[in-house]
Parts: structure tokens; sequence; C-alpha cells
């Protein structure tokens, strides 16, 4: 029996050393590697880095209206509650009074009247006729009826007053609905025909999807340290916003013209904002599978940063793509394939000159981020082979 114990506390003992130098020997081991799997580093090993901005939707915008929060009823009801009955008080019936019955009277007999029949015959006067005094109202009840009169005329003109008003405020309303409800139906109405033209292609269903790529040499670096301030402090959630975003990346590019060394650019117009969307949404990915990692973003006024660890073995810098995709309203193409320099010129100028309401998706994405990043002219082949050399 006490063999048996000490070999199970051997045993007991053995187990608990193992477990402890299996911990630690993990420890050990994983002590100078990155814990990205469970989520404790958001640091991204990146050989080329990126930034991006994102603004904008392809859905019909509504009409400006009031505000839809709910508003307080008119006429709050009360609280519901229940309340406490009252009980019902006991009645109290009177005493019956006492019934006073007159007392009948007696009977008297009355005396007997007295026999004439041996007096002398009395002689009656013949009734005379006299007319009755004729009847003058009094000036008092002559007032008081005509007054009465003149009361009553003046609540029938009210109430025929009041009546008249109510009809007419019910005409007014019927009036004002009806007004409402053809302005609605034509939102057109009153506007002139360039007006009706530009409200109808903005409101209809064909949208244009623009993409324009330019690559410049690396030692333009303040195109980097530029897009990536206009990132961080870009106000992506109006239209107003959206636009001055756009205006500010497309001269950012304009002025660093010296520096180009290759483009690209095309515009199509599609029938439909679902197919408008795919087809962007398409690009957006062909472009953002380029990079390792995404180091600053703001897609819908949501900046975030990321630290990217690059690679020291890559050659040095030598370009910057920067990429920029429009989704508009126009009913057109804006400019047809781009492959030199003055059609790039010529078309970034055109994105800056229609209206913020044309205007329903924009992105941008640069390569690399980092202006210590580095994106070779092998990288440039491989990946960005569609470009255009200019000469």
């Amino acid at each position: 029996m006490y063999n048996r114990r000490r070999s199970g506390k051997g045993r007991w003992l053995a187990a608990t050393i193992a477990t402890v130098a299996i911990v630690f020997g993990d420890a050990i081991l994983l002590k100078h590697e990155p814990w990205q799997g469970l989520g404790f580093n958001s640091v991204a090993l990146a050989k080329s880095s990126g930034g991006r901005s994102r603004g904008g939707s392809f859905q019909k915008k509504s009409s400006p209206s009031r505000s839809s929060s709910p508003s307080r009823s008119m006429s709050p009801s009360r609280s519901t509650s229940p309340s406490n009955s009252r009980l019902s008080q006991p009645s109290y019936n009177r005493p019956s009074q006492p019934s006073y019955s007159r007392p009948s009277q007696p009977y008297y007999n009355r005396p007997s009247q007295p026999s004439y029949q041996n007096q002398n015959p009395v002689y009656v006067p013949a009734p005379v006729y006299v007319p009755p005094p004729a009847y003058a109202p009094s000036q008092s009840s002559v007032r008081s009826e005509s007054g009465g009169n003149g009361v009553l005329v003046g609540l029938v003109l009210l109430v025929v007053l009041i009546v008249g008003l109510i009809v007419l405020a019910g005409i007014l309303q019927s009036f004002f609905a009806n007004l409402a409800s053809a302005k609605a139906a034509d939102p057109t109405k009153g506007m002139n025909q360039r007006e009706k033209a530009i409200w109808r292609e903005i409101n209809n269903d064909i949208i244009t999807i623009t993409r324009l790529q330019v690559a410049l040499l690396a030692i333009a670096s303040n195109v980097q340290r530029e897009l990536s301030q206009l990132v961080a402090d870009a106000d992506l959630s109006t239209a107003e916003g959206l636009s001055q975003h756009l205006q500010d990346v497309v001269l950012v590019l304009l002025r660093t013209q010296s520096s180009w060394t290759h483009v690209r650019g095309s515009s199509q117009t599609v029938k439909t904002r679902e197919e408008a969307e795919r087809i962007f949404d398409e690009f957006s990915l062909a472009e953002r599978s380029k990079l390792s990692a995404e180091t600053l973003t703001n897609v819908g006024g949501k900046v975030k940063k990321r630290t990217a660890h690059l690679n020291e073995t890559d050659g040095p810098a030598s370009y910057i793509v920067v990429t920029l995709l429009v989704g508009t309203a126009h009913d057109k193409p804006l400019f047809s394939n781009v492959q030199t320099e003055a059609e790039l010129v010529s078309a970034l100028k055109m994105l800056t000159t229609f209206k913020p309401d044309y205007l329903l998706v924009f992105e941008v994405i640069w390569s690399p981020q980092d202006e210590t990043d580095s994106l070779t002219q092998d990288e440039l082949i491989t990946e960005y082979s569609d470009l255009y050399q200019l000469a």
C-alpha cells in the first residue's frame, strides 16, 4: 500500500515538471516571434506600402428635406396608469318626512234658506255692454323685442362667417396640397432648359467611371508627403468635402508634371448604378492587390494608420504610382484613352471643372505611401505593365 501511494506521487511530480518545462520552452521559442496571429501586433511586414482614401456612394441622392427626427406629439396623452377608484360612498336615506294631511273639514249644514213665496218680486236691471279698452304696447316691450331680433341676426351672421372661413381654409389646404404633389411629380417645374438637362443627368442611372494613373520619379517625394497629409485631413462625409479632396489631389499631380514618367487613362459609361459600382470595385481591388500593406487609409472619414517593416534588401526607390478612380453622373465619357502627357494634363484639369453634384465616388491609391519605402523599376514593370511611357 505504501509503495502504491509513493509511486502515484512520483507520477504526479513528473507530470508537473514536464508541463512546466513545455510552457517555459514555448515561451523561450516565441520570445522573438511577432504575435500577429493573436492580434498583439498591428505592424505589417510589407515590401511596398500604400495609401488610400475613398468617399461617396453610387446611390441616388435624396432631395433635401426637413429633419427626420421623430417629433413629439402635439397633444401628449396623460398617463394611462390605473388610478385608485374611489370608495363608493354609502347612501344615507333621509328619514321619511311625516306627512301632514289637512284634517277633513267638518261638514256644517247650511241653514235652510228662507222661502220667499210670499214676498214681492225683485226687478233686475238689464246688462249694458261696455267695450274693452284697446291694448297699446309699452315702449319698453317694443325695445326688448327689437333688441332680441338684433341679437338673433348677429348670431346667424357669426355662424355664417365661421362656416365660410372653414370652407375657405379647406379650399386653400387642398390647393397647396395639389401644388406640392405637382411639384413632387415634376421637380423640374420652374427650371430653364439647361437646369432641367443638368437635373436629369444627375438623377438618372447612367454613370461614368474614370481611371487615371501616373508614375513619377521617386525624387518627387513631396507627392507622398502631401498626399498623406491630404488623406489624413480630408472630409469625405459631404459632397463639397469630397470634391475639394479631388481638386487637392489633382493639384498635387499637376505641380509635379516634370517628374511624370508613365501614364494611362480611360473613361467609360454604364447604364446602371449597380454595374458602375461593380466596375469601380474591380478597379479598386486590382490596384490594392498590388500593395503588400495599406499603411494609411481614410475610408468614409475613418482614418487608420499602420507601421510597415520595410525590406532593406530592395534596390533604391525609383518610382511612385498614383491612381485616381472617379465615378460621376455624366452621361458620356469624360475623355478618350490617355497615353500622352498633354492628354493627361487635359484629363486632370477636366476632373476639377464639374460641380460637386456630379461627383459620386472618388478614390485615390498611391504606392509607396512611406517616403522611405521603395518601388523599384522591376516592380513597376511587373505590377504596372499596362502604363505608357512618356517620351
